[in-house]
């Protein structure tokens, strides 16, 4: 009987099986490889579709106006609204305007119509308060990423109006989520506060008339021209260079 000499053997025998294991190693080392850099180009997938949405859609400030029948929400209806998306230099994006058709039973201040123009006939043929909902929150999402800060002319009037509006369609909780919170710019409170700055230094007050397009308002004081004056878009337009005109007049060197 042949004797087997294991110590030999074994030594024969055991760079084979190691360069063997080391294959193995070597193949389990390059499909984790392979797996990481699929998850790694996965993740950088997905990063690079976030920034490209982030880039795509750039708003920070939503101007708004809206044209009345009067000045009180639960009596008087909403028959315009213009709002605008600018971007974080104040650069429109984005517009959207629309005559607005009030449901049964609103009231109608002659002075109001006077004042915008709008006639009995136009109002009729404005869409639903449900249709222009709808249209407001699509183009909040369409432009914004996140809450906006809204901009406006006297902001607590229009959003009063809006919230009924969106009230009686049943959309309430959605405009809360979407535009309500403290973050917002009022070109009437800025120029109030001008006005009183100057009074406390005994100075002549520069805005007689804080209003945005009556004579002798901002639109004149800061001479911004070239909108129509009392239509939701017009105002829209004219409220933003209000805004700009209004920061380089608060500019401190």
């Amino acid at each position: 009987m042949k004797n087997i000499d294991i110590k030999n053997n074994f030594e024969n025998i055991l760079p084979v099986e190691l360069h063997e294991d080391s294959e193995v190693s070597t193949e389990l080392d390059s499909q984790e490889k392979f797996l990481n850099q699929n998850n790694s180009n996965q993740a950088t997938s997905v990063q690079n579709q976030t920034l490209d949405l982030e880039t795509t859609i750039q708003g920070k400030y939503l101007v708004i106006d809206t044209e009345l029948t009067g000045l009180h929400p639960r009596e008087n209806g909403l028959i315009e609204i213009g709002i605008c998306a600018l971007d974080r230099n104040l650069k429109i994006i984005d517009s959207w305007h629309s005559d607005v058709c009030p449901t049964d039973g609103y009231k109608i201040d002659p002075v109001s119509l006077r004042i915008s123009g709008f006639t009995i006939e136009r109002i009729k043929k404005g869409i639903s308060y449900k249709e222009m909902c709808e249209k407001f929150i699509d183009f909040l999402h369409k432009n914004f990423t996140k809450k906006p800060i809204v901009v406006a002319q006297f902001y607590p009037m229009d959003y009063s109006f809006l919230e009924d509006v969106f009230t009686q369609t049943g959309y309430a909780d959605i405009l809360a989520k979407e535009i309500l919170g403290n973050r917002f710019i009022d070109t009437k409170a800025i120029s109030l506060a001008i006005n009183l700055k100057a009074e406390l230094e005994n100075k002549p007050i520069p805005f007689v008339s804080t209003s945005l397009s009556y004579p002798g308002g901002l639109k004149d004081t800061l001479n911004v021209v070239g909108y129509e004056s009392h239509t939701a878009i017009g105002d829209v337009l004219a409220t933003i260079e209000v805004l700009k005109k209004l920061l380089e007049y608060i500019k401190v060197d």
